[in-house]
């Protein structure tokens, strides 16, 4: 037998939200648009330690909490987790976003 070259024919890691390499989607008004997080930058204004860089060239620093919500609202990802979603007139804070089922996060519809 060949053997195993690095990398194939193991799953990929999955990236938790908001660590970097993670990627989202966020709707603006003139549609949604996929971005990842390309740095995080620990102590930032108001807690948006993410840098953010999307598809068409734009950046954004963006708080854990904000990705985490991002996360709740995108219509691509299948959610795991079996708990209802938070209202849209509830603040959002790490502390009442629920946690997925599995613990690790949501995954991605192919």
């Amino acid at each position: 037998p060949r053997p195993n070259k690095r990398g194939r024919g193991r799953p990929k890691k999955q990236v938790s939200i908001g660590d970097l390499g993670y990627t989202f989607r966020k709707k603006f008004h003139e549609g949604w648009f996929t971005g990842k997080v390309v740095k995080i930058r620990p102590g930032a204004a108001n807690d948006k330690d993410r840098r953010c860089l999307y598809d068409d060239g734009d950046e954004e620093d963006l708080s854990l909490a904000e990705l985490k919500a991002l996360a709740l609202l995108d219509p691509s990802l299948k959610k795991v987790d079996s708990n209802p979603p938070i209202s849209a007139s509830s603040p959002i804070s790490a502390s009442n976003l629920p946690t997925p089922a599995n613990g690790r996060g949501y995954t991605k519809l192919e």
